[in-house]
């Protein structure tokens, strides 16, 4: 596997890009078990509305997706 979270076997990424040039990353956890990743850049997160910044803690519960508008 490849990608910013290859070290998570259970995270599956897919980078999106809409025609206005808006970056999506699609963050799926396919894993029983929560995965605690951490923020590679700058994003809002559509699904809570959160800020994350370059850094921060990106929990992902178990079975459980987020959706990052990165900026």
């Amino acid at each position: 596997m490849t990608g910013p979270y290859a070290g998570h076997r259970d995270v599956e990424t897919a980078h999106r890009v809409t025609p206005d040039g808006t970056t999506l990353l699609f963050l799926l956890n396919h894993g029983a078990r929560a995965a605690h990743l951490t923020a590679h850049a700058p994003a809002a997160d559509l699904l809570t509305g959160k800020r994350v910044e370059r850094g921060d803690a990106l929990p992902l519960g178990p079975r459980s997706v987020a959706v990052l508008r990165l900026q």
